[in-house]
């Protein structure tokens, strides 16, 4: 994520730790992402935000 405008910031977003190539990153859950994603007004995050509801089986909000 290059930016998150408004809606959070770095430090509120749900973030979990991953470990690649044996360095320990930080990413936003799923969970996260959909919250991000699901009331924007682009409609590729809204796409996003329906696969992610789905693969991951969040509930809808």
């Amino acid at each position: 994520m290059t930016r998150l405008g408004e809606a959070a910031s770095f430090e509120s977003v749900e973030a979990e730790v991953k470990e690649i190539e044996g360095i320990h990153v930080f990413v936003a859950t799923p969970q996260a992402l959909y919250r991000l994603k699901k009331d924007t007004l682009r409609p590729l995050d809204r796409q996003d935000a329906v696969v992610l509801r789905r693969h991951f089986d969040l509930e809808e909000e």
